[in-house]
Formats: structure tokens, sequence, C-alpha cells
């Protein structure tokens, strides 16, 4: 069992059509992410470690709504939801992730193709998704082998919530079970290598789900989190045993969850805040 432990959280708000994008690494942390997707990090449009003012033009969403993302980032690009579901993604471009078609980079917002009527989207690693008002999922980047133009989930029409991980996406079904695909395929027991989503096993009564990294968290109705991990498109670890969700001990009354490559966070019904990694 995961044991986390309570801190103190402190929330930003960003507000209005113009947006600070904030970098966590190091330039030799950067280098080596880029390195890792197959890029150059020179002069690849991402973020500096103090904030930089992006002025994403007219039409960027004030503030989310009811855990919908309207401003995502993954490693080394910042994407925006706009009015009219549009999406627009800047920083590094080398495994697709702007959505926009050519694999270059862009120190401006650049439109990704083919999409309108984005509900909300998400974006970790070198990979972006976004959920439509129709249930569908959309993906482009390293999730989805490098497609740089946002690319159907076809298997999925019912989604109420789409989270990306480094190299995976899960989504969340109206019936409350969770799917999973992309290379790193952390979806428990009995999972494969392909490109159609896979129901996880054992899970029922999803209401969030959070992916970051190579781990995926889902909150379930009653309150309790549940999160599971893995490498490669093995579902198994070093000792051949499954990597099934696992129930994160100490955690109860949950409203919501949050994952990021290096910890999770769980906001309790009375404020409180428990992390762990």
């Amino acid at each position: 069992m995961l044991n986390p432990t309570t801190r103190t959280l402190l929330a930003l708000s960003l507000c209005g059509a113009t947006l600070f994008a904030c970098g966590g690494a190091d330039d030799g942390e950067r280098e080596q992410q880029a390195s890792d997707a197959g890029h150059d990090a020179a002069d690849s449009g991402a973020p500096d470690a103090a904030p930089q003012e992006t002025d994403t033009g007219e039409g960027a969403l004030p503030r989310h709504r009811d855990h919908t993302a309207v401003i995502a980032a993954g490693s080394l690009h910042s994407c925006v939801l706009r009015d009219g579901g549009r999406v627009s993604c800047w920083g590094s471009n080398g495994a697709g992730q702007l959505g926009d078609g050519t694999g270059e980079d862009s120190a401006t917002p650049t439109r990704a193709l083919t999409l309108s009527d984005a509900t909300m989207i998400s974006a970790e690693g070198f990979s972006t998704c976004a959920l439509r008002a129709d249930g569908t999922v959309w993906c482009w980047g390293l999730n989805t082998g490098f497609n740089s133009v946002p690319t159907q989930q076809d298997d999925i029409d019912d989604a109420l919530q789409v989270s990306t991980g480094h190299g995976h996406a899960c989504a969340l079904h109206e019936d409350g079970g969770v799917s999973c695909w992309g290379w790193s395929y952390l979806m428990g027991p009995n999972a494969a290598c392909c490109d159609a989503s896979q129901r996880v096993e054992g899970l029922e009564g999803v209401v969030q789900i959070a992916a970051g990294g190579d781990d995926t968290c889902a909150l379930r109705g009653d309150g309790t989190v549940w999160c599971w991990r893995g490498s490669g498109f093995d579902a198994q670890d070093d000792d051949g045993e499954e990597r099934a969700p696992v129930q994160v001990a100490g955690l109860s009354e949950v409203e919501a969850i949050s994952r990021t490559a290096a910890h999770a966070c769980a906001l309790h019904e009375d404020g409180g805040v428990s992390c762990w990694n």
C-alpha cells in the first residue's frame, strides 16, 4: 500500500487570455527530456525557469470548470483551450505534440489541425489529448506513435474525461470504467501492446482520473483512490506479478486528485490535502 503524508497545497489561479508558462527543469534535464523524444532542445521554444508571458491571442477561455483543464503543459510544450473548442499549442514539437502537422517548434501558439468542439485538454511529457463534446478522444504526439495531427482514439465515444501521461493516456467512461492506451500501457492486469485502448480491470465507479509520468490514479465515488504503474508494453513487474490498481492506504473522503511524474495529491472533502510519491 502507498502511504501519503499530509502537506500544504498552494493553488495559483490563471485568468484571462494572457497566460504564463513555467518550466521546472534545468537546462540539462530539459535537454535529456528532449533527447528521449528524439528531438534537439535547442531553439525549442520551451519556457525558461522564470514565468514568461505568452500572448495566446483572443478567445482563450478564462478559467477551468468542473475539473476541466483549459491550460495544459507537457515537458517542453503548452496548450490552451479556446472559444469554439479550438486548441492552440506552442513549444517543442519533436514528437508532433503541437498537433499542427509540421513537426517544427513554435515559440507562439499554433492551432492543432482538424480539431474543434473540444471541452478539455491534457498534456504530459511529449503527448497531448483533447476530449470533444461528442465524447470522442483525440490525441497527438508520443502516445499516438508520433502523429503530428490530432488522431481519434477510434474505440472511445463515451468519454467524460481524458488524462495524459508521458507516453500513455486514459479515458474515463460514462459507466465509471477506465480505458488506457499508448506505449507505456499502464492498464493494470492483462495489458497488451496495440493501438486500441483496453479497459483497466478491477476498476468501477470511477469519477476522476489523473495520469502523470508512468503512473495513473483513479478516484472512485466512495472517496477512495486507486493507482497503478508499469513500463514499456509490460503490465507485470520484474517478478512477473501483474500490476493491478492498488488502493492508496489512509485516504478517504477524497474529492479530487492530481498526478505528476514525481508525486500525486488528493484534496479531501474537509479542504485538507494529502500527497505521496
